[in-house]
């Protein structure tokens, strides 16, 4: 029987996005998040209006109602909430809003999520996989489409293979030769991260190794002449070599990406594949064994040694694994002690993070690196147990069904399809592949492949054509014009947003941007900033941007100045106060707010923020020494607004000695000497550049106890430092101590042998017979 027309469209539609999605670097980006949820919602909303118009059958869809609630979840999330029912569902949310929006009213309703316009953008994009899939069910339903659709999958991933190992060997610094890469990317093939890339192959490996084994000779003969003579004259070997192949271009490409993640992944899903395929007795072991053998030569060929390095380079040299993710999930879990049940906002990660920090360093984190922490931090246990729930249902109807077939195909693709479910469970523990929008597709594809492969029958002669059970409802043709209405107000959203930052750039467009995106709080932001510089206050904006991410100390500190502006220098305060609970770690939240609490005239508290500032960033000092000075701040009340370290008394000293006061600076000197002892006996220390100031100081000062003392706290904090070796043994020449002078040298000598400094002093001792 002919495909009717709109089911055509609705084939093209599927495949089309299986297609862009990698190939647009991922689909991450706005443009082509929104073609790739355009593309999703086409293919259901296409399928929806035909059986709906018909009042046609839909076939049954494994793990929908879970699916359908998590959604629910997702909606729910948005919803504004009485005080009393949101103390209730997230108590920390309401701590959040009350410390923020409810400074300006006592008598606010509020979401769970804190950050409304990331969860309504999930909430599209999932709602589009969601169609996705159940498309994927009810297209994948026909042989034919199933079959091609799989191949469609695996060819294409096997150019995108072939491609990315000849760019990776081509030494170009340029995405797939065509983009720029961004600044600390480790892109590989189309995608900027190497992980997500290897996610992705890994997910479609399984599904080219399915099909290597699916379409294997099936060789009866009692010699080895025999059976190549039979394989030979197989009518579909070119297909099983073509797809053996493929299989090691996709696994090759995966370890040369030396992505850890995604070798593990990769691994773990051939050997589930193993174990199920001997579990159901298909005789395939020989053919894994071969394959396993072929990946392991065809990588070696390109050299196995990168690869085990970067295994390597999990565990430093002292035996500790070092893994910035480790920060990340510990701080990860004291997230979800406060958002237990309903999460903070689906979306809401890179908001809610920055008040749980302690990774050290400045770089952005905006994911949990760990799939399943980032769904219990946005969604809480509920929404956690609803992903499972899917899953579970999806693997458990697939594997029940594979073990009680009889068509070999059916069995291997529906094994295929379960292990490439695994590979990207897998690859979820350590990286944040869901959030990249190809791969999250991908998995919905897979799954929805796992389940149409276990259930549909090949073979002619029987009635039903799946086993997939026909769903019929009461209201077909309302069901189906409801979804279809729901695909366009997503399309709409998305281009509405997409439309939203080039009408901004324009003379007075942030008027009409927040009309074509009414929840991007940045929009509210710059009008706020025109309302200002047109004479008013900008509070009622500012306010409005608040209650749209509430957790934002950039927006808050903000909003702040506004309220102080209007006249409530008290809300103005506890907004400030609330930006550094929720930007603890951001330097600029403590300069922000302590440069407004001298021009309030607050100098008390200023210099307890000051301090705070410093401390999370000495290296910062001197831009807050100027800022204190440009609010009139004598040199003895700058010195008293530093806390307590010696690398920022360093810095305050060689500031005052650029000033000429060199008394003041002496002074600052011996401070910082003292807190530098006092560090040594805390373990703390100083930078190496505060280090190599205070040594100077002192040592052109001839003050040789002074200068001992910091060199030698210097060599114990840095002891690969040719530098301070030579430091400390310019000391001790000084002091006509030469035999440990020589041994300081000599040891400057082995960490960098040829050093002239060394060798010319070494040198000198001698000449003079010391």
């Amino acid at each position: 029987m002919p495909t009717p027309l709109g089911e055509r469209v609705a084939l093209g539609s599927f495949l089309f996005v299986l297609l862009f999605g990698p190939v647009a670097f991922g689909a991450v980006e706005p443009w082509s998040l929104a073609v790739l949820e355009a593309g999703c919602v086409i293919a259901i909303a296409i399928i929806a209006w035909t059986r709906g118009a018909k009042g046609e059958y839909w076939r049954d869809v494994p793990g929908l109602l879970p699916l359908l609630l998590l959604l629910g979840v997702m909606a729910f999330q948005l919803i504004p909430l009485p005080q009393a029912v949101l103390s209730v569902l997230s108590p920390k949310s309401y701590q959040v809003y009350s410390e923020t929006l409810g400074v300006i009213s006592e008598d606010f309703w509020a979401p769970v999520t804190l950050d409304r316009r990331s969860t309504l953008f999930e909430l599209m994009r999932y709602s589009s996989y969601a169609g996705f899939y159940v498309a994927g069910i009810q297209l994948m339903s026909r042989k034919g489409f199933m079959k091609f659709a799989v191949q469609f999958v695996v060819l294409a991933a096997a150019a995108v293979a072939f491609i990315s190992l000849i760019h990776r060997f081509s030494a170009s610094g340029m995405i797939m030769w065509v983009r720029e890469a961004p600044l600390g990317s480790t892109f590989f093939g189309p995608y900027v991260n190497k992980n997500h890339y290897a996610a992705y192959m890994g997910m479609v490996f399984p599904l080219a190794a399915g099909l290597f084994f699916a379409y294997r000779p099936d060789v009866q003969g009692s010699g080895l002449v025999t059976s190549l003579r039979a394989a030979v004259g197989y009518e579909r070997i070119h297909k099983y070599f073509i797809y053996g192949f493929a299989s090691l271009l996709i696994a090759a490409s995966v370890f040369v990406s030396l992505s850890r993640g995604g070798v593990i992944a990769l691994c773990v899903s051939m050997v589930l594949m193993a174990a199920l395929l001997s579990r159901v007795n298909l005789g395939r072991s020989f053919a894994m064994g071969t394959l396993f053998l072929l990946i392991a030569l065809f990588v070696g060929w390109f050299g196995w040694d990168p690869i085990l390095e970067r295994f390597g380079d999990v565990v430093g040299d002292e035996g500790t694994i070092e893994f910035s993710r480790i920060y990340i999930w510990n701080d990860s879990i004291n997230i979800i002690r406060d958002f237990t049940l309903t999460g903070a906002g689906f979306g809401s990660f890179g908001s809610v993070y920055p008040s749980y920090r302690s990774l050290p360093g400045g770089l952005v984190v905006d994911h949990a690196h760990n799939d399943y922490l980032e769904l219990l931090v946005e969604g809480g246990l509920v929404s956690l147990s609803l992903a499972a729930w899917f899953v579970s249902a999806v693997v458990y109807r697939s594997v029940r069904t594979v073990l009680v077939r009889r068509e070999q195909y059916s069995i291997t693709m529906g094994i295929a399809g379960i292990s490439a479910m695994a590979a990207m469970l897998v690859s979820a523990t350590v990286h944040f592949n869901t959030h990249i929008g190809a791969n999250a597709l991908y998995f919905f594809f897979v799954s929805a492949f796992a389940a149409s492969a276990s259930h549909t029958r090949l073979r002619k002669g029987f009635k039903k054509r799946t086993l997939l059970k026909k769903r019929s409802f009461m209201y077909a043709s309302q069901l189906g014009y409801a979804v279809a209405l729901l695909c366009f107000l997503i399309v709409v959203v998305n281009l509405a947003a997409l439309a939203g930052k080039p009408v901004s750039v324009r003379e007075g467009g942030y008027s009409r941007a927040k009309v074509l995106d009414p929840l991007n709080a940045g929009y509210k932001i710059a009008s706020a900033r025109e309302a200002i510089a047109s004479g008013g206050t900008g509070i009622d904006e500012y306010m409005k941007a608040v209650s749209l991410l509430p957790a934002d100390a950039r927006m808050l500190q903000a909003a702040a100045v506004a309220l102080d502006r209007s006249g409530d220098r008290a809300g103005a305060d506890s907004l400030m106060q609330a930006s550094l609970r929720y930007g603890a770690n951001n330097y600029d939240r403590y300069f922000g707010y302590s440069s407004w609490l001298l021009s309030a005239g607050w100098f008390e508290q200023a210099e307890e923020v000051t301090k705070q500032g410093i401390s999370q960033s000495p290296g910062r000092t001197i831009e807050y020494i100027r800022m204190l000075e440009s609010h009139g701040l004598s040199g003895p009340e700058v010195l008293a607004s530093l806390p307590a370290m010696a690398g920022p008394h360093v810095l305050l000293a060689g500031y005052f000695l650029e000033l000429g006061d060199e008394l003041l600076a002496e002074d600052t000197y011996w401070m910082a000497l003292d807190l530098m002892r006092e560090g040594m006996r805390e373990g703390g220390a100083m930078r190496a550049i505060e280090y190599i100031a205070l040594f100077k100081y002192f040592f052109s000062k001839q003050r040789l106890d002074a200068a001992l003392a910091i060199a030698v706290d210097a060599v114990e904090t840095y002891p690969d430092s040719p530098g301070f070796r030579l430091r400390l043994g310019a000391v001790y020449e000084s002091a006509e101590k030469y035999e440990q002078a020589r041994r300081e040298y000599e040891k400057a000598l082995e960490i960098s042998p040829g050093n002239r400094h060394a060798t010319s002093r070494l040198k000198r001792l001698s000449g003079q017979g010391r």
